[in-house]
Parts: C-alpha cells; structure tokens; sequence
C-alpha cells in the first residue's frame, strides 16, 4: 500500500535521490539502478499528484462539492478491493526460508 498523504516527504526524497545519482561512479551500475527504480515511483506518484490536482480543480470549478462524489466513490471502492483481496489469501505465500524453524 502507498501512501501518499505527504507530498513533501516526496519530494524531499526524489531530490535527495537525485543529488546522488550524481556522485555515483560509472562502475556503480547496481546502485544506479535502483536509484533509477526509486526516482520512477518518486516520478509516477508526483505525476499522479499533479494531474488529480489539476482535474480536482476543473472539476470544482465545474460541478462544486459535488465533483468530491468521483473521488469518494472510487476511494470506497479500491478500499473495498483491497478488503476484499487481504481476506481472500490470494497473496504469494511465505517462501520456505522465510518460515521459522519449529
């Protein structure tokens, strides 16, 4: 689960990542990847922030208070997926060397 609430964290974050990808030496490929990897989620997320920003508000601007009733119903409805798939078990199980010895 993401959690998105504090885009200033975020944002610490990419720039902190940012700044090191910077000093990394050429040979330091694996590093580099994941920083890579990490500045993409970073990306996506800041993405998603902006363009539900921009949407939120042209559609304030065009239907009020009643335009929260999208975002509303599609937060209820993953909040149920999400439920729904905890209680289901369909998760990846444990792999053998993760489980304890008895």
């Amino acid at each position: 689960v993401i959690r998105s609430t504090n885009m200033t964290g975020l944002l610490t974050d990419f720039g902190a990542l940012l700044g090191r990808s910077f000093f990394l030496k050429a040979t330091e490929l694996e590093a580099r990847h994941e920083i890579n990897r990490r500045l993409a989620v970073a990306a996506t997320l800041l993405g998603g922030f902006m363009v539900g920003a921009m949407y939120g508000g042209y559609a304030y601007r065009e239907k009020g208070l009643d335009a929260l009733i999208f975002s509303a119903i599609g937060t209820a409805a993953l909040g149920l997926l999400y439920i729904a798939w905890r209680r289901s078990g369909t998760r990846a199980a444990p792999s053998a060397e993760a489980t304890p010895p008895k």
